[in-house]
């Protein structure tokens, strides 16, 4: 039943979430839950340990490096759009990196992906995103 599975996922975000708010330093975590097929990654309060990320309709790589990734893709391109933030800003945006369809996970997240593999066909991958220190509190002062 989805419902129960989101809840079992939700329970999971939430314990994890209560440990990541007492802890300091880089890391970054990485669980793989089998029975429900999800994925949820986390990343420190202030992305010293990155987490980027390229995701296809097929395909879902992770890496602390993002030439890691480029060397993985057939396809990477510069997206100049960022080249003229950074230019203006001295930042990138968001979650975008100097690659397009390369991305990295905002500093202080969580991700969670759910692999859906219909009888027969394909996989169809589900993935979202969200900040566990407006969730769990990482940073209050």
């Amino acid at each position: 039943d989805d419902g129960e599975v989101e809840e079992f996922i939700d329970k999971i975000q939430n314990q994890v979430g209560a440990m990541i708010k007492q802890w300091s330093g880089y890391f970054s975590i990485y669980l793989l839950h089998k029975a429900t097929h999800a994925l949820l990654v986390w990343n420190d309060t202030f992305g010293f340990m990155p987490v980027f990320y390229q995701a296809t309709a097929t395909t879902l790589l992770f890496s602390s490096c993002w030439d890691c990734l480029v060397a993985a893709s057939s396809t990477v391109q510069l997206d100049w759009h960022v080249v003229a933030q950074y230019m203006i800003f001295g930042t990138t945006l968001e979650n975008r990196t100097f690659c397009r369809g390369i991305q990295n996970l905002e500093p202080g997240s969580m991700s969670m992906t759910r692999i859906k593999i219909p009888s027969g066909r394909g996989g169809n991958l589900d993935f979202r995103t969200c900040r566990y220190v407006s969730s769990y509190g990482a940073c209050e002062l």
